[in-house]
């Protein structure tokens, strides 16, 4: 069809019109995009779970556990995101931990050894297996700590992103109790006492099946994990959450009678603070150290996702060991000194 010279500017108008509406649409959705990378930086508070990827883990039958899932055993994971400059590799040894090595079940004379549990921040999501905060530890106790009576230490990561109170403890009964540790250090981080995960999975996984992203890298906007532990706490209500971990934890304090220090950090509320010294009563033994070295707080000590940082998790070793000098490790010195 030819169009005539007198009817192009019939025809040319509209197009100029949609072409500049499009192009206004573009840039309310860049600048939206940035407005809300600022404010999610601003909103350190805000939390994110990372999953490794389902062929990463694995689901153990015949618990009493419907949804309980652990990374699986002899495998190496590298992948890279938008945001970070840097692959991301995460070795798993042969029980399924986020470790450099493996370790034999029965403990070597004079060896001193931690089991770590927890979730994301103890596995050391989006940083390398060398330097999550349990691998850093192992090396640091080692290198600069004389104690009598120890020549070693080991530091074994239990964490997995995504744990729950209930499912760190499980994963402490099926693979940390046969390792005979002398110490238990667990970071528990607010959203684990206020999440239950065999409530809030069923529902992350209806949010999924109608669309709702698990994690969006280019906004970082909430996730399905977030509004489905909203949804949790709205259906049985915080309190009865808050009572039913206190229940896990106080059942926990009944089975391990060995040391345990359990760490948080300053911005945890004083309701759920109150949870974890009311279990640190019931052992002379258990400690709780309540004001972590926040890395949420300085850039440099965290990553977009507010997970720590290589840098971050050093300095929440250099803050822990400041802490067990005086409590775990008095009778120890620094090397050298």
């Amino acid at each position: 069809m030819t169009i005539k010279r007198k009817n192009i500017k019939k025809y040319l108008f509209p197009i100029v019109i949609a072409v500049f509406n499009l192009l206004s649409f573009l840039i309310i959705i860049f600048l939206g995009n940035e407005i809300i990378k600022i404010q999610i930086k601003i909103n350190n508070r805000t939390r994110f779970l990372y999953s490794i990827g389902e062929k990463d883990f694995i689901f153990p039958a015949n618990i009493r556990l419907n949804y309980y899932f652990e990374p699986r055993p002899n495998h190496t994971q590298k992948f890279n995101t938008e945001w970070l400059d840097y692959e991301i590799k995460y070795t798993f040894n042969s029980d399924g931990l986020n470790e450099r090595f493996d370790y034999s079940k029965d403990k070597e004379k004079n060896v001193y050894r931690i089991i770590a549990i927890g979730d994301s921040f103890t596995f050391g999501s989006n940083v390398n297996t060398k330097d999550n905060y349990p691998e850093v530890l192992e090396d640091y106790l080692s290198e600069k700590l004389k104690c009598s009576n120890i020549s070693n230490f080991e530091v074994i990561n239990l964490g997995v992103p995504g744990y729950d109170i209930e499912y760190a403890v499980e994963r402490f009964y099926r693979k940390g109790i046969k390792y005979n540790p002398d110490l238990i250090l667990w970071l528990i981080n607010y959203w684990n006492l206020d999440n239950i995960n065999e409530l809030k999975i069923p529902i992350y996984n209806n949010f999924i099946s109608s669309g709702t992203p698990s994690l969006d890298e280019n906004s970082f906007m909430f996730t399905a994990h977030e509004l489905a532990a909203k949804e949790v706490i709205k259906r049985i209500g915080l309190n009865n959450i808050l009572n039913q971990n206190r229940d896990i934890l106080d059942e926990f304090s009944k089975i391990y009678k060995g040391n345990l220090v359990i760490m948080s950090f300053s911005d945890i509320p004083e309701k759920y603070k109150k949870t974890l010294s009311d279990i640190i009563k019931l052992n002379s033994s258990f400690y709780y150290y309540p004001d972590l070295f926040n890395t949420s707080l300085d850039e440099k000590y965290h990553l977009p996702d507010n997970h720590p940082s290589k840098q971050g998790y050093i300095r929440i070793v250099e803050d822990l060991v400041s802490y067990m000098d005086g409590t775990i490790f008095s009778t120890c010195t620094v090397k050298g000194v």
